[in-house]
């Protein structure tokens, strides 16, 4: 009998052995159940109640928590006014947060430098002198920027960053969240105490998420209490007390310390790795503020150079020219540009100037200046041969110079040579990949005949105030040595006659120096022979 019990109790037992690595074994192939084990674990060892797994509903009681977050941050909508497409303070804002790191001595060099009514008194005060005042400029920058070490500008950056983020977080829309656990809640009735329920986790999975990334953007902790520091100086006030503000940060701290959040999307989405969160980028906030500074100071010198250019260049004009000088260039023109560049192509470089080289042969060089070097070449005892070949090539050039610029203007009419081309290509723009290119090629050959032309007339306009001065300070002599008959050409209306010479000379000078802002005055006769190379270069 007792054999018998005996074999009756090994097989008890060894079906309970069997059952109890069929589990075992059950349980280590099947992933879901051993995931729903553990994760049932995790919860469990919360401090709250968090999450039912059976009934996939989040718990009430953090519904409560965030009702108290959403509680104390609502004050700080008004007092964080952030901008709704870029999600950012206000420029007066950030503007006044750098200011707050500022000491006396460095306050003083930013206004110096931040405001352009400061910045055009400075350059009055410098007499216009825009390459005076520009150094000025890059000296105070420079004395500003000393003021901020590595050390400060990462203090400078972090806090500032993480009270945006903070910022961006008071703005999370709390009410869409919980009303999911309450269909009855009103939004930023705080007076009513919810009536909270269990809600549904996969319908509030993104929710979730969304509030833990806000959540994990920004640190609570002491570089929060520098950024609400530095904003209730900015402000003058604070809407929260110590004790809510210590109370808001503790009830973020419980839930980022113990990942409640984190567990809850791992209950949802029945997993037991976290999701993945982005990291918080650092807004390089101190960089935009001095690029913005030199923004400032930059243009407003380049607006103050740029008027002090037209406005001497309207005075030279008036100097020179006695009446309208625009569109004497028919083809090479301000009109054919806009063409040009609504094609997106290049445009003609030198209208400006070619147009007032041919304003100035026309109106003052032909009938005035010409006749007069022609008199003193005729009537003038040249004593220095030289000055004579000099002056007496300027004069040819000259002459033949409306010729060669009307030659090259008629060559780009409808009917020029280079008209056709250029009217061919812009044809074919949409119909030939390669005419683009062409048509780049040949306005760049325009371009050049259009600089050799300025820069050889330049070079013989400059022969001729040359050998005008020397002459002039010639007749100063006693006994003149370059022209020994200076003093008497025209007999008894000498004077006159010099006078006239000394107004040529004026005017060219005059001519020169418009002529400056718009190619280089120190063209000489090399460049010329070199460029005229390159040109018959390629045409061949």
């Amino acid at each position: 009998m007792n054999t018998k019990v005996n074999k009756k109790e090994n097989q008890n037992t060894n079906t309970v052995n069997e059952g109890f690595f069929i589990r075992i074994l059950k349980n280590l192939t099947n992933p879901k159940r051993r995931i729903y084990k553990e994760l049932k674990k995790e919860l469990s060892r919360a401090k709250i109640d968090l999450y039912k797994l059976k009934q996939d509903t989040i718990s009430t009681h953090i519904a409560k928590i965030i009702f108290e977050i959403y509680k104390l941050t609502y004050p700080l909508r008004n007092y964080f006014q952030l901008d709704k497409e870029k999600k950012r303070f206000t420029p007066s804002f950030e503007e006044s947060y750098i200011l707050s790191f500022h000491d006396e001595k460095t306050l003083e060099l930013y206004k110096k430098i931040s405001s352009e009514d400061e910045i055009k008194k400075t350059i009055s005060q410098m007499g216009m002198d825009i390459k005076k005042a520009t150094s000025y400029f890059e000296k105070i920058i420079t004395e500003y920027l000393d003021n901020f070490d590595k050390e400060k500008i990462t203090e400078i950056n972090r806090s500032f960053s993480n009270l945006l983020y903070f910022a961006r977080f008071v703005y999370y829309d709390f009410y869409i969240l919980l009303r999911e656990f309450d269909p009855n809640f009103e939004d930023a009735q705080f007076l009513k105490k919810p009536s909270f329920s269990p809600a549904d986790g996969p319908l509030l999975r993104n929710d979730i998420y969304s509030l833990q990334q806000s959540l994990i953007n920004f640190d609570e902790g002491k570089l929060l209490d520098i950024g609400m520091e530095r904003a209730a100086k900015i402000k003058g006030f604070t809407p929260l007390d110590e004790k809510h503000y210590s109370r808001l940060k503790d009830l973020i701290s419980t839930i980022k310390k113990n990942e409640y959040l984190v567990l809850i999307l791992k209950a949802i989405d029945k997993k037991l790795t976290s999701p993945i969160f982005q990291t918080p980028a650092i807004i390089d906030i101190f960089s935009t503020f001095v690029f913005k500074i030199r923004g400032l100071v930059f243009s407003t010198l380049s607006r103050f150079k740029k008027k002090i250019i037209e406005d001497s260049i309207k005075d030279l004009i008036s100097k020179i020219y006695d009446g309208d000088v625009v569109g004497r260039i028919k083809n090479y023109s301000e009109l054919k540009n806009n063409q040009l560049e609504a094609l997106g192509v290049s445009k003609f470089k030198y209208v400006e100037a070619l147009n007032y080289l041919k304003a100035f042969i026309t109106d003052k060089y032909k009938p005035v200046i010409s006749k007069l070097i022609n008199e003193l070449i005729v009537e003038g005892i040249f004593v220095n041969k030289g000055l004579l070949n000099l002056l007496s090539n300027s004069y040819y050039y000259l002459n033949n110079l409306l010729n060669i610029i009307e030659e090259f203007d008629d060559d780009l009419d409808v009917e020029g040579n280079t008209g056709k081309t250029i009217n061919r290509l812009i044809g074919n723009l949409k119909k030939d990949k390669n005419a683009k290119f062409v048509l780049e090629r040949t306005i760049e050959d325009v371009n050049k005949r259009a600089l050799l032309i300025i820069s050889e007339s330049l070079v013989n306009i400059k022969d001729l105030a040359k050998s005008i001065k020397i002459i002039i300070e010639d007749y100063k002599k006693n006994r003149p040595e370059v022209v020994s008959n200076i003093k008497k050409i025209r007999n008894v209306s000498n004077t006159q006659f010099i006078k006239e010479l000394i107004d040529a000379y004026t005017t060219i000078y005059y001519f020169l120096k418009l002529m400056g802002f718009f190619v280089s005055l120190k063209v000489t006769k090399g460049d010329v022979e070199k460029l005229k190379r390159s040109i018959i270069t390629k045409q061949k």
